[in-house]
């Protein structure tokens, strides 16, 4: 990807446009729901938000959090099958759940 200014763009601008983008499909979307339950319109979304953190994460937090969070898989288990140590999954885990939480409640328009 490359700027206007020819220079390639940075890995934090992409995200930016990524959830900028984001934001203005969900409002659109919102917009245009009237006719569905809120709630159920309001679920789906904040799921698809949450997917789409996930995939914007960093490789290591994506892994980490796929891992334990979606997976259910144990800590230990993380650890030992990456050569990684609790306290790194720990973090990449806190890490990513942070990212995740803080930018889909920026990312999902109020009703």
């Amino acid at each position: 990807m490359v700027s206007s200014a020819g220079a390639p763009a940075s890995p934090g601008h992409r995200l930016a446009a990524a959830r900028r983008g984001r934001v203005a499909v969900a409002t659109a979307l919102r917009a245009r729901s009237r006719r569905c339950d809120p709630a159920v319109f309001d679920d789906a979304l904040a799921e698809a938000v949450v997917r789409d953190e996930l995939v914007l994460l960093p490789p290591r937090q994506r892994f980490t959090v796929w891992s334990v969070a979606v997976r259910h898989r144990p800590i230990s288990e993380v650890a030992a099958d990456t050569g990684w140590s609790r306290s790194q999954v720990v973090r990449l885990l806190n890490a990513g759940l942070a990212t995740i939480t803080r930018w889909g409640r920026k990312s999902i328009p109020s009703a």
